[in-house]
């Protein structure tokens, strides 16, 4: 499975986990509440409905409420980091930012249905940008014997070069050698042929 394959199953799992964990909150509201809190996980499963021009909106009004020190915007933002079809997406700096939030956490603000939600998310980050390492170290890995292999077929064809060149240097000595032994043998012919008619 690759990293896509794999990062596509981690999304899913967020959303599922999102949508029961939404359930289940809809299942614990008393009946006399009438107003719906949203969950992240809702607005998650929301932006997931979104097309590319309809998330460009949302960063730009979520930068927005963060400069204006809106209490959800940065958990908003990780979360438009953590979804892989928005143009901002980006595994390292939401799990960068919810390390930051981690740290701001106030428990009276934070449901027990959004706590698992983002400590759902923390594990998935973590085991994605484990992934993604593993992924980026096997690259290495194959580049570099990419490259081995490249030097040694170098190498093997030179070496086949002069192994070549060799082999006809011996061809040339043996040539040579095979011209001496027919000027000799011309010569004992020539001097054979003298001794006979000297006699």
């Amino acid at each position: 499975m690759n990293l896509i394959s794999k990062t596509k199953s981690v999304v899913k799992t967020l959303a599922a986990m999102g949508l029961m964990i939404s359930l289940s909150a809809c299942e614990i509201t008393p009946i006399e509440e009438t107003t719906h809190i949203p969950t992240y996980g809702d607005y998650y499963l929301w932006l997931k409905s979104l097309d590319n021009e309809e998330l460009l909106q949302e960063i730009e009004q979520q930068n927005l409420n963060q400069h204006s020190k809106s209490p959800d915007a940065d958990i908003y933002l990780m979360l438009l980091h953590t979804l892989p079809k928005s143009p901002i997406y980006n595994p390292y700096t939401a799990k960068s930012l919810l390390n930051e939030l981690q740290l701001q956490y106030v428990e009276s603000r934070y449901n027990p249905t959004n706590l698992a939600l983002i400590t759902l998310l923390r594990d998935l980050l973590n085991e994605q940008l484990l992934l993604i390492q593993k992924y980026d170290i096997t690259t290495a890995e194959l580049t570099s014997a990419k490259k081995s292999l490249t030097t040694q077929k170098s190498t093997a064809s030179q070496q086949e070069k002069e192994l070549k060149l060799k082999n006809e240097q011996v061809k040339e000595l043996e040539q040579q050698v095979d011209l001496l032994k027919e000027q000799i043998n011309q010569l004992h012919r020539i001097e054979k042929n003298i001794s006979e008619h000297g006699n």
